[in-house]
């Protein structure tokens, strides 16, 4: 971002994401914190996993993109489809999985829950 080269951008959309949807907003909430922290974590192991790093400048080989030759670089070799688009269509696959992991967990939890409240429903319909 902003041509630091330090946490890959899509990494960092990323956990803008898991924030927003797990994150505790206005709320003391730390059990929300530490989902989303172990959320975090998860994306960017799984990112690293496959790309060996989350680190913009190791992402890019070296790339040096603080100055106007690196810049000129990335350019001439393409590297915005060749490293940062498969970086972001990485994300995107990882926080699907991590998205529908938790939605699935979610339901099965709810389904449980309800199968709960029509046992103690029906246990006080017959005391």
């Amino acid at each position: 971002m902003a041509r630091k080269e330090e946490v890959c951008g899509a990494v960092t959309g990323g956990i803008l994401v898991l924030g927003l949807r797990f994150g505790r907003g206005g709320k003391d909430d730390r059990s929300a914190t530490e989902l989303t922290y172990g959320k975090t974590t998860e994306l960017m192991d799984l990112f690293s996993q496959e790309h060996g790093t989350f680190v913009c400048r190791k992402l890019l080989n070296g790339c040096e993109l603080t100055s106007a030759e690196g810049q000129k670089f990335f350019k001439e070799n393409e590297l915005l489809n060749k490293v940062c688009m498969r970086c972001v269509q990485s994300v995107v696959r990882i926080l699907e999985g991590i998205l529908q992991r938790t939605s699935k967990a979610a339901r099965q939890t709810a389904a449980a829950s309800s199968s709960l409240d029509f046992i103690v429903d029906s246990k006080s319909k017959n005391s």
